[in-house]
């Protein structure tokens, strides 16, 4: 009698199936397809319903948001790592840089379960700090500015649900940095790709229902919210029964690497995206719409084509923990080349669709003229190469590069101010792009491949 057994096709295309599942690069795809998606269907939608000074008011709403999300200061990539080097089993890590490695035998869950019950704690205070910001940094500008548009109804509940959005968002921040760190970017990436559906059918649905610059916050509540209720379940299961622990992490251990995260993230915020900001006070609201809606393709691009290297990041901590730096510098070339070619194929394909696009949607708000947009994509990938380089050095527990972050961040913004009032918008997009050409495109891949060579055995 011969046994049954499962046929080889279907037996192949079960396994390829549970592969895919469970595959963090192909979830990060559908990520990126649905991102995609959102920018191509979702956005002309916007352009069109909603009136070109309410665009660039939503994209100034958007920059605040930036600015208060400041106070989060670098703490959340700064646990992330400290999860995924106490995964490799390290009992204690240095306050900066790794040694000669901190790995361990087994994953140290009780060093975990002490980073939540401190990470809890300290980001009530982060989102109290980010709601005073907005409501009373905030408003008081948009009030001052742009008092005509800020006092309409349609604005203040939109901008309400705006603080509420980022509220929520920086309440909870730290869990999707915990379940990254922890290596299950699988995860993590499903639980956006459903937020990410969520709030396109939340925008979509409003804007339909005429509820404009509302449907457009709402979505921003969604997309806050809902990852990192579904985060938080993920991590309490990962940590609970055996390993759940009464240890608490403090925050002063994370804070030597914290502040030189947070100033690099602000310097690099300050670099490029507060451009749209320094947009709106220099010239007008349809002006800044125009610029936000390029300046957006372009970081989405940057954001999509960084999608390759950003899901390594636990990885090449935990390589780095071991001192496997010869893996570790294979596995940055391999992404940083495919990152960059998958840059400049989306740049190509936004430069020649995106504006016949919007004509053909009969978009009322327009992107850049099309030098002006192909300058600021130039902006876009210096910016990407070199935000690319300076991840990869954070997974080594330090950032040799601030010092030059924090003087390139300010040449930026004053030589935006004052290439702007005397050349426009070219003089603006310039200046990030020549400032940062000056040093920091070449010191930071200089920095990051170096601490990537292998020290040789004596």
């Amino acid at each position: 009698m011969i046994a049954s057994r499962t046929p080889p096709l279907r037996l192949n295309i079960a396994r390829a199936l549970q592969r895919v599942h469970h595959s963090a690069v192909l979830w990060s795809a559908s990520v990126i397809v649905v991102r995609t998606a959102g920018l191509i269907c979702i956005l002309p939608v916007v352009l069109r319903v909603l009136a070109p000074p309410d665009v660039g008011l939503w994209y100034v709403y958007l920059g605040i948001a930036q600015v208060a999300t400041i106070f989060e200061f670098g703490f959340s990539p700064v646990i992330g790592r400290r999860a995924s080097y106490y995964l490799a089993g390290a009992d204690t890590v240095p306050a900066l840089g790794l040694g000669e490695g901190v790995s361990g035998a087994q994953p140290n869950f009780d060093a975990i379960s002490g980073l939540i019950r401190m990470s809890q704690g300290l980001y009530r205070i982060i989102a109290l700090a980010a709601t005073a910001c907005l409501i009373f940094g905030g408003g008081t500008w948009l009030l001052l500015k742009y008092p005509a548009a800020f006092t309409r109804p349609t604005a203040l509940i939109a901008y309400a649900i705006l603080i509420c959005a980022t509220a929520a968002n920086m309440l909870s921040y730290f869990w999707g940095a915990l379940l990254f760190g922890l290596n299950q970017v699988r995860l993590q990436q499903k639980f956006l790709l459903q937020a990410l559906v969520l709030n396109y059918s939340v925008v979509l649905l409003g804007l339909s229902a005429g509820l404009g610059l509302i449907a457009l916050a709402s979505g921003q509540l969604i997309l806050g919210v809902y990852p990192r209720i579904r985060e938080k379940r993920a991590i309490l299961q990962l940590v609970s029964g055996p390993h759940i622990s009464r240890a608490k992490a403090h925050w002063r251990d994370l804070w030597p690497m914290t502040w030189r995260s947070g100033l690099g993230s602000i310097a690099s915020y300050l670099s490029l995206p507060a451009t749209t900001l320094v947009c709106a006070q220099l010239f007008d609201l349809t002006t800044a719409g125009s610029y936000g809606v390029s300046l957006q393709i372009g970081l989405m691009i940057s954001l999509l084509a960084g999608t390759w290297q950003s899901v390594t990041y636990p990885r090449l901590s935990a390589l780095r923990a071991s001192a496997s730096l010869r893996e570790a510098r294979q596995l940055v070339a391999q992404r940083m080349a495919l990152g960059l070619a998958t840059y400049v194929a989306l740049a190509a394909c936004a430069f020649i669709i995106a504006p016949q696009l919007l004509h053909l949607i009969k978009s009322r708000t327009t992107l850049l003229s099309r030098p002006y947009f192909a300058l600021l994509l130039v902006a876009c990938a210096v910016d990407f190469i070199v935000g690319s380089h300076a991840a990869v050095l954070q997974t080594a527990n330090y950032t040799p590069y601030l010092k030059a972050f924090i003087a390139t961040a300010a040449a930026s913004v004053l030589a935006g101010i004052v290439l702007g009032r005397l050349f426009g918008v070219g003089g603006l997009i310039a200046a990030p792009i020549a400032v940062q050409l000056s040093f920091n495109a070449w010191h930071t891949p200089q920095l990051c491949w170096r601490s990537l060579k292998p020290v040789p055995v004596v």
